[in-house]
């Protein structure tokens, strides 16, 4: 995607979200159980070579990390978001992974 280009950023928590919709009686949020989800994802974007959308895994992954309470992996996964965004001239979410990236630290 072009600079002058945008997209809106991946929703926060998106699988969690899928999956407490269909439950009548939500659930207590797990983000340990949502990074699961996120490690496939990761994995099946890498294994694809789908660039774009391993940054937006990468993005959620980090997002589970910072809920469950894990910094350094949060940090360590929205690093590789921004280059994998910059790879595929995203500078829109290269930008705000980094803002990200500058909030966790904080």
């Amino acid at each position: 995607m072009k600079a002058n280009q945008s997209h809106p950023p991946p929703p926060s928590s998106y699988i969690i979200r899928l999956t407490t919709l269909k439950d009548p009686e939500p659930q207590p949020f797990d983000p340990e159980l949502a990074l699961v989800c996120l490690d496939k994802a990761v994995e099946t974007m890498t294994a694809e070579g789908a660039d774009l959308q391993l940054a937006d895994a990468l993005e959620q992954r980090a997002e589970g990390h910072r809920l469950a309470g894990h910094p350094a992996e949060a940090a360590e996964d929205l690093r590789a978001a921004a280059a994998r965004y910059e790879k595929q001239e995203d500078a829109v979410g290269a930008e705000r992974v980094r803002e990200r990236l500058a909030a966790l630290a904080g």
